[in-house]
Formats: structure tokens, sequence, C-alpha cells
């Protein structure tokens, strides 16, 4: 029988626990969760304690890392924040010891608590699952931090040709794409009420009344660095250029679709763009690809466009910054992304989706980050910085039918939601899939 923790929240615990018992059967299931009442363990339980509140060597030498990459302790006051981590890490830590644990379950990582149980997780050896949603329709993947985990499944030409077939053609949008592509001015406006009314007011209220002031899901904070005139004031428009006002050289010329912030796949994937010391992950990702445009070689141009999702949550401030460079331009977050790869040979990415888009169109794709697709096509390359020579390597010509198999096959076919209806998605196919991974990846260890 397995003896199982599970970090929950109440939007997936149901979800969880069925998976669990379906993989392993009768388990002994022990239940960590930031939300009072829904779990065996509440994480206030380690956060108000004063008895944890002590000094643990490997938490102080990742405790940069930590503040750093989460979305409330990178705006907080440092003190405080370096607090909430010692003592959570030295609760979870206690828990682990006392737990003797063979699995820890989790959601796809997104918040400090999930981080610092997955570090303790791996000090102490245990395995640890957890799986997303794809931008692929229909298609889940196991993984902790972003990275490849292989499942070896056996993907017919046919699977393989729908889907390809689905992906290069013109009119293709990825969910995260598709939800926002239509986002207007009067979209942002109300989205920036309803935010600042559930920061100012309904964060504030649950805090005392529920009595938990450090809980991270009440200290998010979506728009630290704008006011109200930015969003009601001005014209979002002049901002950015249109296609048809942009001149350009295709051979000398990246395309860089910009990441939501603050978001796992850019807080917890990519290991550069959230910096030890620079701050919030906000400013450190502008910094982030203020750093690349600076150190690319003299003549290369870049076509930066902002993620639809940020389109109204991104100071403007960085923008006017982005405008400043010579070698830029900043385009709109309503322009189709395979608009402007008809444009360009070159993409530059870190995990994101559109290099795999790109790839299949039989672009040339760099990439600042390995990925969990970097090594599955000859036409990425993992580079630290952009440079004139990688703009004039050859492109290969690869079956992109082959690809999209090599990618499927570390797939499984799952309606696995990554909002807020989890407990509605179907067990069976997610059981396979953990149950295929385990299986996969016991076998290499042998």
């Amino acid at each position: 029988m397995a003896n199982v923790l599970l970090y929950e929240r109440p939007s997936s615990s149901l979800l969880f626990r069925n998976v669990i018992t379906a993989v392993h059967g009768q388990s002994t299931i022990t239940g960590i969760s930031s939300y009072r009442g829904s779990s065996e363990v509440w994480s206030g339980e380690f956060i108000y304690q004063g008895k944890y509140d002590y000094y643990d060597q490997e938490c102080g030498e990742q405790m940069d890392d930590i503040i750093c990459r989460d979305r409330s302790l990178s705006l907080m006051d440092r003190e405080r924040a370096e607090r909430i981590v010692r003592r959570f890490w030295n609760g979870a830590r206690s828990l682990f010891e006392h737990g003797h644990f063979d699995y820890f379950y989790t959601i796809s990582i997104d918040c400090y608590e999930i981080d610092i149980l997955l570090r303790l997780a791996q000090r102490y050896g245990i395995d640890a699952v957890s799986w997303i949603g794809t931008f692929l329709k229909g298609y889940a993947r196991i993984t902790l931090r972003g990275e490849r985990r292989i499942l070896g499944r056996h993907v017919t030409c046919d699977e393989a040709e729908c889907l390809a077939r689905q992906l290069l053609d013109k009119v293709y949008l990825p969910a995260s794409e598709s939800s926002n592509i239509q986002k207007k001015k009067q979209d942002v406006q109300r989205f920036y009420v309803r935010r600042k009314l559930i920061e100012n007011l309904y964060n504030p209220l649950q805090k005392v009344l529920k009595h938990d002031p450090d809980n991270l899901m009440y200290n998010v904070y979506t728009f630290p660095d704008m006011t109200f005139d930015d969003v009601y004031g001005s014209n979002y428009d002049d901002y950015f250029t249109s296609l048809d006002c942009i001149q350009i050289e295709r051979t000398n010329t990246i395309y860089y679709p910009m990441h939501l912030i603050p978001e796992a796949t850019t807080s917890y994937w990519c290991q550069d763009v959230i910096t030890p010391g620079k701050g919030d992950n906000i400013s450190s990702y502008a910094e982030y690809v203020k750093r690349f445009i600076a150190e690319a070689d003299p003549g290369i141009h870049f076509l930066i466009k902002e993620h639809p999702a940020m389109f109204g949550r991104r100071p403007l401030t960085f923008y006017r910054e982005l405008q400043s460079y010579s070698n830029v331009d900043v385009i709109h977050p309503m322009v189709r992304s395979n608009d402007l790869l008809d444009l360009v040979d070159n993409v530059l990415v870190d995990d994101g989706t559109v290099g795999i888009e790109s790839l299949i169109r039989g672009k040339r794709v760099l990439s600042l980050e390995e990925n969990y697709y970097s090594s599955l096509h000859p036409n990425i390359s993992v580079v630290p910085r952009v440079t004139s020579g990688e703009l004039s390597t050859r492109i290969a010509e690869i079956d992109p039918i082959a690809f999209v198999e090599s990618l499927l096959a570390d797939t499984f076919p799952s309606d696995y939601d990554n909002g807020k209806n989890q407990n509605k998605c179907a067990v069976e196919p997610i059981a396979a899939g953990v149950k295929s991974y385990l299986e996969t990846r016991n076998g290499s260890n042998r």
C-alpha cells in the first residue's frame, strides 16, 4: 500500500485523490494545502508557529531562488518573505521526516510551497509526480519543472498526421492565444477593476476573517507598477507597431514571442529568466528581455510580440524602453503568431510553444533555455546569446509529421484542464499516463 503526500487545492483535490487510488490501489494519502480545513495538513500550521523559525543551511542556500520565483514572496518585505520560507521549509521537512512517504503528488508547480515540497522530495529521494495539459488539445504530459519526462507511448501515423495537419493550418491558434486574441481595451479595464477589488478588498478581508495574513493566495498583486491612468487614460495601440509599417530583411530578423508574467512556465521552468537579487519576477523578466537584446550581435533585428494575455497588464514604461532600441519593433499582442512566422526565418524562444509551431513550419529556432522539445529537432539550437553566426546555419528539411510523432510519444490523451475545472476531468486517462510514466522510469532504473 502506497504512502502518498499530496499537495492539493479544492479545484483539484478530488481528481488527484482518485488518480492516486487508480494508480496505486488502496493508499494512505496525506494532503497538504494552503487552504485551512481542506486537507489533513494546513500550511499555516508551519507558517504561524515560531518553533519552525530556525536556520537550515540548505534552505538558506536556496532562499534567494525560492523567493524571487514566487509571485507573492517576490513583492513582499524581504524579512517577512524569508520568515515565511524558513518556517514552511522546516515544517515541511518535519512532515517528510515523520511521514515516510513513497510518493509526492502535486499540481504543476506555481508557488513557493510546491517549490519547497519538490526540493525536499528530491532531498529525501521520494518520487514526485505531476502532470499538465499541453497546447496540443486533448493531450497532457508528465513534468515537474517543464522538463521532458519519457513515456514512450506508441503513436500511430494517422494520429501524428492528423495533428500535424491541424498545427500547419494557417488559422490554427493554441488555447493560450485563441482565448485572448480578441481582447479589447474594455476587457483590460474590466480585468483591472476586478483584480483591484480582489487585491484591495477581498484578499485583505479574507486575511482577517480566516486569520491567515501570510496565505500566498491572498498576497498576489497583478499590477504592482500600474496606475488607473495607465489603463483608462492610455491608448495601448500607440505602444505597438503595425505589421504594415515594418521593413525587415527576413534573414537577419528574429521573432520573439513574450511570456505571460507572473506565470509558472516562466518563473519555474526558465532558469535564467528570474534572476536572484533582481527584485520581483515582473521586473526580472523585463531585464532579461533587455539583456538578450543588448548582448545580441549588431545588425540583428527583433520583432517582439507581447503575449495576448498580457495586453493591458505590463507596465507601459517597459514598452517605451523597448521602443528606444533601434533594432526592435514591438508588435501588437493581437497580431497572430502565424502572420509573423510568414515574415521571418528565425524565431527566439525560452520554452514557449511558438517554438514548436515554428519548427513544424521549417523555421530556424534559437532557444535561450533547454526545454522539453529542444532535443527533438535539428533546427533548434540552445544558445547563451543571439549571434549572426547562428542565423546562417543550414535549416534542415524535416518531415513535420515525424517531429509531431516524437512530441506525442511523451504525452498521453487526456481532457486535463490547467484551469479551475480539474475535478471534472476524466480519471482513467490520467491514471494510465501516470502508470506508463512510472513503469517506463522504473524500467530505465533497473
